[in-house]
């Protein structure tokens, strides 16, 4: 989770932005094809920050509904997980992602780039009233390196079927934004953030989720604390924002896609 602390706020949860995948660029291609028969069992690796706790168990149970058969779940839900650290994670265990029929990934941006950085980032942490640090719009470096990611996926499951989600982030501060006066430079912030990630998932193969739709409205402009998605800390997620994650996630339904890098 890339986002912080305190209290306040008004309105309802629309439904969330998806975005079905595009063909991947040369040297890759894909295709949807059929999915496995009614009543398989699927297995479901996870990636995510903080962000994503306690989604993982709670979308597995939509899927099996849909799906008719039992999932596994490899939660790899870590506090404070990068997009490159992410990618490091696929290729601890390999084997585990050539076996996931199903996989769901965000990493934040951070350490990608200085301007990308936490640190000293009114949106993420620090002065909610001072400026944004230079490169902070430069999503450039973040989409390479979510690139890689989703590719490092299509290369370890070797051109098998499988269903392929990317998500961003949920905002819980909106009310500090308003209270320092930034919440329209936030929210043109996170915006990018969301386009970057949209961009690099849509042009390999991924359906995207916005998780911060899903959480924050359509216009980005609703509390998620106030809609008791946000917890006690006034960062992370309710058991009621964690469903309403999984939701959106399995609302994007069981596109089965094929791949060769």
């Amino acid at each position: 989770m890339i986002a912080p602390s305190a209290t306040t706020a008004t309105a309802s949860a629309p439904a969330p932005t998806v975005t079905k995948p595009s063909l991947l660029p040369t040297p890759l291609t894909s295709r949807v094809v059929a999915g496995p028969t009614k009543g398989s069992e699927h297995h479901l690796v996870y990636l995510s920050d903080s962000s994503g706790w306690n989604v993982a168990n709670a979308y597995a149970s939509l899927a099996e509904e849909a799906l008719g058969g039992r999932v596994r779940v490899t939660d790899w839900a870590s506090g404070g997980l990068s997009i490159e650290a992410a990618t490091f994670q696929l290729g601890l265990a390999p084997e585990v992602v050539a076996d996931a029929d199903i996989v769901i990934g965000y990493g934040s941006p951070e350490g990608v780039s200085p301007g990308l950085s936490a640190v000293g980032n009114p949106c993420v942490y620090g002065d909610r009233s001072a400026p944004l640090p230079p490169g902070a719009e430069d999503w450039s470096p973040y989409e390479s390196a979510l690139t890689e990611f989703y590719q490092q996926v299509w290369r370890l499951r070797q051109g098998k079927p499988t269903v392929v989600i990317a998500f961003d982030l949920y905002v819980p501060v909106i009310s500090e934004y308003r209270a320092a006066g930034t919440e329209q430079m936030c929210r043109e912030y996170f915006e990018g953030f969301s386009g970057a990630i949209r961009r690099a998932a849509t042009a390999n193969g991924f359906t995207f989720v916005s998780v911060y739709d899903a959480l924050n409205g359509p216009l980005h402009d609703q509390d998620p604390r106030a809609l008791g998605y946000i917890g006690d800390d006034g960062v992370h997620t309710t058991d009621k924002g964690a469903q309403r994650i999984a939701r959106a996630l399995a609302a994007a339904g069981f596109t089965w896609v094929t791949t060769t890098v």
